[in-house]
């Protein structure tokens, strides 16, 4: 519906257009009247020589031996009569003055006509046909001057020439007036079938012209629709090919209607390929037919479904896709299957991912919450066991028990700080290391730990940048790939250690398994031994997967590398296959820092005496009285509490100086922290060295204690805890 506003310019400009159709066509009528008559005129003057050569001898009296005079009235007037009409509807056509000439001329040619025939022609009938013929011109005002022509030309030669129009010698005085109003007459009818006929062209011009307004009026319609579908199929295609999500749409048959950029990138074809065609030309057989039971499913619900369905890329690579399909109807009624996809492979690794760290941080809380009480129990065995070695020395028998029970205790303790590493939860003591160097350094203790049956061979990078690792921990990684290594090749072989510097791209760090990129140290660890299949290798890293024979491992040996390496900031990538060996390859940050020099991982550190005074507090019984024995051996004095609060009262009591505090973090009442915090009020220059059975890691956490604070872990050897308390009282002193 039209807009109330725009009517009456509308109205306006369908009445200019009327006005202008009308014109038009009635200038075309004048122009092919004029013609038209241009060709009546000739005639009428060729048959006017006529008459005068046939009719004029009988009609007028006159010699027959000469051309009698009539002739050459008909071809000079007749001439004079024809030629200026017929000159102006050839150069002038549809002038005013071209119709008033043509019926002046028409009219004398008439006159002309009648008198060549001496009055035989009917003169009614030959007026009243030249008007008729004049009303072709639907122009009434052409009947004036052919009026008044006929008019002045029945007066003039009814007086002097009656014979020449009315056949007789002597007519009444006013005839002329009898025919002139018997014109007058016809003229009526005449003009007003003029005014009818211009009535009508006024009204078809009009309808013309509102059925072009209306016909605009419907393209403007059309176009600006058309303009709009296209938009709307631009905004559609727009938004489906920048949809990260594949979009199809298949007709009942299953043949491919539709497909969007993201299904053309994802599979590496292009719309023209792919329309037309079917599942079944598209997929192998199997998934094709998953494919073909989802689309029925969803035409005989009508209704939308979703399924996780597995289909390969170009590559042969498996992906997982969240498919979301639904019916469509379009405008011809017919129905399409629709469909959506996600591709959630990398959601789906990472979920998988999400699970293992989840199950990581399930081992890690289960490991924390029993480490304590565990490794004061380990504490209390293994240093029970190691002082009463050396005083067994002359019984072989009791000196091999307490041996084993030393071996036992200690083997228990690694498996305790393996289930740590795993998770991540012991505490590292990062240096900036020489990764060369701590092969060299280690290399007879490798060699020692493969055998003679095994080759190895170490191919260092000569220009080898530094990393931040605990060098006790690589240490543990390179032994416990090495010792994999070992048992993979029975029968022996060629165990190669390598380094190199690499560098990470963006594209490379996906490939290696989520890298950061950047400069890296890689490490790599390969054998020739008979390898994993794919099942195998991708367990290797759960905790107590092991393919060796029950009691011959734990399955923590390479968890543990794994939670070492990923703690230090380095990822792991493992090449393997069923006998054609395997490789892991370690990759590290690389660290500008200047490296520091240590020992080899079997350097003991050495206990150092001392004198100094120590307030030993721990709530575990066996422990305090463990450490109380050993501190007191090595020359120190030693004042035990049980508890924070008995430490203070004996604190207070103690009147000289305390050098240095040994507590527990984790104890009934008061934590190691606050009662350390409190007897540094009163005892600025005491040192504190902290012991716990949980995870380092896992006291900072809480809160119990602060980054930077000196901490052992229990379960610790005898030595260890005298080097550490030795380490932490010369450190102090020389700051």
């Amino acid at each position: 519906m039209l807009d109330m506003t725009a009517r009456p310019s509308l109205a306006e400009t369908t009445s200019r257009r009327a006005v202008e159709l009308f014109e038009e066509h009635r200038l075309g009528i004048f122009r092919r009247i004029d013609r038209l008559f241009a060709g009546i005129l000739v005639f009428e003057w060729a048959f006017g020589i006529f008459l005068a050569f046939t009719v004029s001898p009988r009609a007028w009296a006159g010699p027959q031996s000469s051309v009698h005079p009539h002739v050459w009235a008909a071809l000079l007037l007749g001439g004079a009569f024809m030629s200026l009409p017929v000159w102006l509807a050839i150069h002038h056509p549809g002038r005013t003055l071209t119709r008033h000439v043509i019926a002046s001329a028409q009219m004398l040619i008439s006159a002309l006509l009648i008198h060549l025939t001496g009055g035989r022609i009917e003169t009614h009938f030959h007026v009243f046909g030249s008007l008729a013929f004049l009303a072709f011109y639907r122009d009434w005002r052409v009947f004036i001057p052919a009026t008044l022509v006929v008019a002045l030309d029945h007066f003039l030669r009814g007086v002097f020439w009656p014979q020449s129009v009315y056949g007789v010698l002597t007519p009444s005085s006013w005839r002329w007036l009898e025919h002139a109003g018997w014109v007058a007459f016809e003229d009526v009818f005449l003009i007003r079938s003029c005014i009818q006929s211009v009535t009508e062209m006024r009204g078809i011009a009009r309808r013309q012209a509102q059925l072009e307004a209306t016909n605009q009026i419907v393209e403007e319609a059309v176009k600006e629709r058309t303009h709009e579908l296209a938009e709307s199929e631009e905004r559609f295609e727009a938004f489906m090919d920048n949809s990260p999500a594949v979009a199809s749409m298949k007709d009942e048959s299953g043949k491919y209607v539709y497909v969007n950029r993201a299904f053309e990138q994802a599979f590496q074809v292009t719309r023209d390929q792919v329309a037309g065609t079917t599942d079944r030309e598209r997929w192998a057989s199997e998934i094709a037919a998953q494919i073909e039971e989802s689309d029925r499913k969803v035409l005989a619900r009508g209704q939308g479904l979703e399924s996780l369905e597995s289909v390969p890329a170009p590559d042969g690579t498996p992906h997982q896709w969240n498919v979301h399909r639904f019916v469509v109807v379009d405008a011809m009624k017919r129905r399409l299957i629709g469909g959506i996809a996600l591709d959630m492979t990398e959601k789906l690794r990472l979920a998988e991912q999400l699970r293992q760290s989840q199950r990581m941080e399930a081992v890690g809380r289960l490991a924390g919450g029993i480490a304590h009480d565990f490794n004061n129990l380990l504490a209390t065995v293994t240093g029970y066991a190691r002082l009463l070695l050396p005083r067994l020395q002359g019984n072989d028998s009791l000196h091999r028990y307490a041996g084993e029970i030393a071996k036992a205790a200690e083997r228990a303790a690694e498996l305790t700080r393996q289930m740590l590493a795993y998770t991540r939860q012991q505490m590292l003591q990062p240096e900036v290391i020489d990764l060369n160097a701590v092969l060299t350094r280690n290399e007879s203790l490798l060699r020692d730990l493969i055998g003679d049956g095994i080759e190895l061979v170490l191919t260092p990078d000569s220009h080898l940048r530094q990393v931040l690792a605990d060098p006790g921990q690589i240490e543990q990684v390179i032994a416990n790939l090495v010792s994999n290594a070992r048992d993979a090749m029975p029968d022996g072989g060629r165990l190669t250690i390598e380094t190199a510097n690499v560098e990470m791209d963006e594209d490379a760090a996906g490939h290696e398994g989520g890298a950061e990129p950047g400069a890296c140290v890689m490490l790599s660890v390969g054998d020739t031994g008979h390898g994993m299949d794919a099942e195998t290798k991708a367990r290797i890293f759960e905790p107590f997967f092991t393919t060796k024979p029950v009691g011959k491992g734990t399955g923590l040996g390479l968890s543990t590398v794994h939670g070492i390496v990923h703690q230090s900031g380095g990822h792991m990538v493992v090449e393997s296959g069923v006998s054609a060996g395997t490789t892991f390859k370690i990759y590290l940050p690389v660290h500008s820092e200047v490296a520091t020099e240590r020992g080899g991982m079997d350097a003991a550190v050495e206990a150092s005496r001392g004198s100094e005074v120590v307030l030993l507090v721990d709530d575990e019984d066996g422990v305090r009285s463990l450490a109380s024995e050993v501190l007191q051996g090595q020359g120190y004095e030693v004042i035990e509490a049980r508890h924070g609060e008995e430490a203070i009262e004996l604190s207070q009591r103690h009147g000289g100086e305390i050098d240095v505090l040994v507590t527990d973090v984790v104890m009934t009442g008061m934590s190691g922290r606050q009662l350390a915090d409190l007897l540094c009020q009163s005892r600025p220059r005491l040192k504190v060295l902290f012991m716990s059975g949980y995870p380092g890691d896992a006291v900072v956490r809480h809160g119990l204690l602060r980054p930077g604070n000196e901490f052992i872990q229990k379960p610790f050897m005898p030595e260890s805890l005298t080097s550490k308390l030795r380490e932490l009282l010369d450190r102090q002193q020389v700051a």
